[in-house]
């Protein structure tokens, strides 16, 4: 049984595309900075595009790009730097005002559960203890992986140092030269195919573009939003929680969930009752 030229061609190609792949999982540990910074260099390739038709064709290509990825970096920094504070005051007041709560919640639990002919007994010491050594384990575990990753040859810390170092400088190469190795990618096709892969190529970077760029509109939109309202209930920490949950509604229900449980222990943190107190204290000039 003879073989059709073209699906010789095609299956050729599949094989390819398939090893191909398989070699890309394989050196997935050592390409993820790459991959990082070929992901951002599609999102930014836009603006340093119109940072290039403002200045001017006259104006050199890294002048744009070192632009760009100045102000992008920033914005990760200070995104970063917005939240992570914030998570360490929210768990250290948590920490703090834990034993209030356990107090308050024996106050008001108790007596509805005896109401419903349920007899319980609520320790808040014990509890305070049970939470106060699960948080221990939790860090010593941490710890304990850190320290073992930095005894056999520190993996853990020479592959972040290695994604700081190397992301920057793939995305700077790759929104400065990124069109040109496209190019050469498009001299490697077959002439056959070329038309046809160059098509699809096209059509997908337009659909795949609209959609990157309506879900950026949309966490955009979302993060206004949720300040705004957090900000109108007199939230301490609307604006890191309410963009942070707006940057994370691109993972559906993970966001909008973890925004609600930032904002709601926030929010119950403020109310706590040695927080009230210490208010009506300072009011009375106590």
């Amino acid at each position: 049984m003879s073989l059709s030229p073209d699906y010789r061609f095609y299956t050729a190609w599949l094989l390819i595309i398939a090893l191909l792949a398989a070699l890309l999982w394989w050196l997935t540990p050592v390409l993820s900075p790459f991959l990082m910074a070929a992901v951002m260099a599609y999102v930014l390739s836009p603006v340093v595009q119109r940072l290039q038709q403002w200045m001017g064709s006259s104006m050199p290509r890294f002048v744009p790009v070192l632009l760009c990825e100045i102000a992008f970096l920033a914005l990760l920094i200070s995104f970063v730097g917005l939240i992570v504070p914030v998570l360490f005051k929210e768990a250290g007041r948590l920490q703090s005002q834990l034993p209030g709560f356990l107090v308050q919640m024996q106050s008001v639990l108790v007596p509805a559960l005896h109401e419903l002919g349920i007899e319980a007994q609520l320790d808040p010491q014990s509890i305070k203890d049970v939470v106060a050594a699960q948080l221990q384990a939790m860090f010593r575990n941490s710890m304990d992986s850190v320290l073992s990753s930095l005894r056999i040859g520190g993996s853990v810390a020479l592959a972040l140092i290695g994604h700081l170092v190397l992301v920057p400088v793939a995305l700077f190469y790759l929104l400065r030269d990124g069109h040109e190795m496209l190019e050469l990618l498009r001299e490697w096709l077959p002439r056959k195919a070329e038309p046809s892969v160059s098509e699809f190529v096209a059509e997908a970077d337009e659909v795949l573009g609209e959609y990157v760029r309506g879900q950026l509109l949309v966490m955009l939109s979302l993060s206004v939003y949720y300040v705004a309202g957090l900000s109108l209930f007199g939230l301490s920490s609307a604006w890191p929680i309410g963009i942070l949950t707006g940057m994370a509604v691109f993972v559906p229900y993970v966001g909008f969930g973890v925004g609600l449980l930032l904002a709601g222990l926030s929010g119950f943190l403020e109310m706590a009752p040695d927080r009230k107190s210490t208010r009506l204290n300072s009011s009375h000039g106590y």
